[in-house]
């Protein structure tokens, strides 16, 4: 059936006819309709048999070649074949040696083993051989301790030591705490050896002291002890210890600052310190005690301890013996002045026996003993005054009636004073009263003095002369001293209900007046407050004139010196020699000032400070000012007084800072190198501070803040060169910073000092913000 023929079937037919002439042996392909569809089928399978004879009419010409390439195929697949049985025997092989290689690791990992383990027995080894001479120098400082050798036991404690804080030790934690726990126990040990051979050799008790001298060359001597104490770093406190039981047991029961005017005794000798009981005893008793103390503490104790005891004890015993003895036996009669100045001359030498046993801590002593005439002043003024006060409070109130009677010359000129003006004047005395008082009352004038002439202290003493003047005066005044002189100098007017009496008799006329003489009469209902008050001034005045003799007649003899040498026009040559000093000391504080410019300019302004060769000459610069204000010092230390001299330094000071300073702010920009070296050089200027701390006090407070105007602001920079951007932002919000610079200034710094960032700028703002 025509529907059962393919394309397939007809390709191939086609392809018969045409390749080999052939006719199709189907009838079906025979009686089939040629459908065009067929067609492309056809073509298809005559292209590929014209392309299959175009390779057999190639192929004929290379069939040589071919049969080559199939023998080598061949060949090729025989190898492959042998590769492949080579390849199972290697692999039959490999599993074979297999049991061989894990023997190998086996061997291998326990060769390791063994390897560690020897390098472990070895390290072991190592610490135990380390720990058994540490045992060894236990053992040894133990043994030492027994037989209370100190210099051995401590030297093998040391050895110890050391060995423990070697390397090999100190990787085993648990092997090392308990060695530390050894050396803990055998350093205590030591320590109380070494205490109670000092206990023994030094015995103090309540109000007892001894110092044996051991003469046994087996046993440790003070020295040796003192020496061991050191070495073991307890011997601050043995000897903060002793210091403290010297003051409570010896010199404080010597001194017996609660119980006024009385001391104990003490013995010295062999035996040692034994304090007694108390009894009454004056100020050379006292101070004779005290020195057998101090001259016993120096001949039975080593220089080391001595020497830091006598630091703390003597200054006590200064303000003790100051605040105790000699201020409340200060005495107010005048006549007691003199024995009292004996008992001044025995501080004295007190005070130059300690100078000579090379101690200090008597200054106390020597500035109460110079202060001793002011001391005496002040306290005659507070008993004084407790005196009226005791006589107000013990005032019965009793009244009587007391009259005043004086009498006067008067002349005609003088008609207020007579009779025909006394109603019409009785009250002219009341406004002259005031305005006496207003004339009496001067005002010191107020001088614009610079720094140059506060230093010499010369316009100081002027003030001061005037203002005792006038003390003196408001003193008289207050006390009613200098009355009689007024009196004297000058004729009372006549007060309300005075009395007028004529005497019925002229006098002698002077210069053509008549003159009369007039009584003057008051009547006063008083209480008796001023008779007792008056007594208290008579006191006074009759202790004054005591005083003032000496000086009235030194007065004297000046006075007739000068009308005698006609040597009035001094007082003008003593005004211009004081005009000279105050100048020629301005010029030599300006000299020094432009010399320690000078000296300072040759840092060029700090710039490229951190590069050679700017850095030696900035070195260089600030050495050499810091080199002449010290020779400065030392220079004018002998002429000036203390508090001139730290003026005139705290001047100097004031102008080198000052240059630094603004050096320092006109600097654009510090790097971290340049900081560095800047904060260098400014802490070398600040090793001047030294001037200003007082010598003679312990601990004393160094004064370049009063003195020198910009030492904080300088300090505040030195902070600002070595702080971070939130260190200074602290400073300024929540220090004291901006009390010392300006916002701008220190904008201007940070600015300097930081490069450009987000922090930077929020620390600007919020510098800007809170100034």
């Amino acid at each position: 059936m025509p529907s059962a023929v393919t394309k397939d079937d007809v390709g191939r037919s086609l392809l018969a006819f045409v390749a080999d002439g052939k006719y199709p042996d189907s009838e079906d392909v025979v009686s089939t309709d040629f459908a065009p569809h067929f067609l492309p089928k056809g073509l298809q399978d005559i292209s590929q048999a014209r392309a299959l004879e175009e390779i057999n009419a190639l192929s004929q010409g290379t069939a040589s070649d071919v049969d080559g390439w199939i023998s080598q195929a061949r060949q090729l697949r025989a190898d492959i074949e042998r590769s492949r049985e080579t390849a199972r025997d290697i692999v039959a092989q490999h599993e074979r040696t297999q049991p061989l290689q894990d023997k190998v690791k086996d061997a291998s990992a326990k060769v390791q083993l063994i390897t560690n383990e020897l390098a472990f027995n070895e390290a072991v080894t190592d610490v135990l051989g380390e720990v058994q001479k540490f045992s060894s120098h236990i053992f040894n400082s133990h043994k030492a301790v027994e037989e209370e050798d100190i210099d051995n036991s401590i030297t093998s404690l040391e050895a110890a030591e050391r060995l423990l804080e070697s390397h090999n030790l100190m990787r085993y934690t648990s092997i090392s705490s308990i060695l530390r726990e050894r050396v803990s126990s055998l350093r205590t040990s030591i320590v109380d050896l070494l205490l109670s051979c000092w206990a023994r050799q030094v015995r103090l008790s309540k109000n007892e002291f001894e110092v044996i001298i051991n003469d046994e060359s087996k046993q440790p001597t003070l020295s040796t002890l003192v020496t061991s104490l050191s070495r073991l770093g307890i011997l601050d406190s043995v000897k903060s210890s002793f210091q403290h039981g010297v003051l409570e047991n010896i010199i404080q029961p010597v001194l017996m600052p609660r119980t006024p005017g009385k001391s104990r005794e003490i013995s010295v000798g062999d035996h040692g310190i034994r304090v007694g009981e108390p009894l009454p005893s004056s100020i050379p008793e006292v101070l004779t005690r005290l020195v057998s103390i101090l001259r016993y503490l120096r001949e039975k104790l080593p220089g080391s301890v001595v020497e830091s005891a006598a630091e703390a004890i003597i200054p006590q015993i200064s303000v003790i013996f100051s605040e105790s003895w000699l201020t409340p036996t200060i005495p107010l009669n005048l006549d007691s002045i003199r024995d009292f100045e004996d008992t001044l001359v025995r501080v004295n030498e007190f005070s130059k026996t300690i100078e000579t046993f090379g101690w200090h801590g008597q200054e106390q002593l020597v500035s109460w003993v110079n202060h001793f005439p002011r001391l005496w002043l002040t306290r005659r003024r507070v008993d004084s005054l407790d005196q009226v006060r005791g006589i107000l409070v013990q005032s019965q109130g009793s009244t009587k009636e007391v009259e005043r009677v004086e009498k006067e010359v008067v002349t005609n000129k003088d008609d207020v004073l007579l009779e025909t003006g006394i109603t019409e004047d009785w009250d002219a005395n009341w406004g002259n009263e005031s305005e006496e008082e207003e004339s009496t009352k001067t005002s010191a004038p107020q001088e614009s003095k610079g720094d140059d002439f506060d230093a010499w202290g010369l316009e100081e003493e002027l003030d001061d002369a005037e203002k005792a003047a006038d003390e003196d005066e408001n003193d008289d005044d207050a006390w009613g001293w200098g009355e009689e002189a007024d009196e004297e100098c000058t004729p009372d007017k006549p007060e309300a209900f005075s009395e007028v009496k004529s005497q019925g008799k002229d006098l002698p006329a002077e210069k053509g007046l008549a003159a009369r003489e007039i009584t003057l009469t008051e009547r006063y209902t008083i209480t008796d407050i001023p008779d007792s008050v008056t007594a208290l001034l008579a006191q006074q005045i009759s202790d004054s004139e005591s005083l003032s003799k000496p000086d009235l007649y030194l007065a004297e003899k000046v006075r007739s010196l000068v009308e005698e040498h006609q040597l009035t026009r001094l007082a003008a040559d003593i005004e211009g020699l004081e005009r000279f000093g105050k100048l020629s000391y301005s010029k030599e504080m300006q000299t020094q000032r432009i010399i320690i410019t000078d000296l300072l300019d040759g840092s060029q302004g700090f710039a490229r400070c951190s590069e050679q060769p700017f850095l030696r000459e900035c070195e260089n610069a600030v050495d050499a000012t810091v080199d002449r204000i010290r020779s400065v010092f030392k220079e004018w230390q002998p002429i000036l007084s203390h508090s001139a001299l730290l003026q005139a330094m705290g001047s100097l000071m004031s102008s080198v800072i000052n240059k630094v300073i603004v050096d320092i702010e006109d600097l654009s920009d510090i790097s971290e190198a340049e900081s560095q070296t800047l904060i260098a050089l400014c802490n070398r200027l600040s090793t001047l501070e030294d001037i200003f701390i007082p010598k003679t006090d312990v601990g004393a407070t160094s004064m370049a803040a009063v003195y020198v105007r910009s030492w904080l602001k300088f300090q505040y920079l030195i902070n600002i060169l070595e702080s971070s951007l939130a260190d200074i932002r602290f400073l300024w919000t929540e220090g004291e910073l901006r009390l010392e610079f300006s916002a701008e200034e220190v904008i201007e710094l940070i600015t300097a000092l930081f490069a450009e960032s987000d922090h930077r700028r929020k620390t600007i703002s919020e510098i800007r913000r809170t100034r």
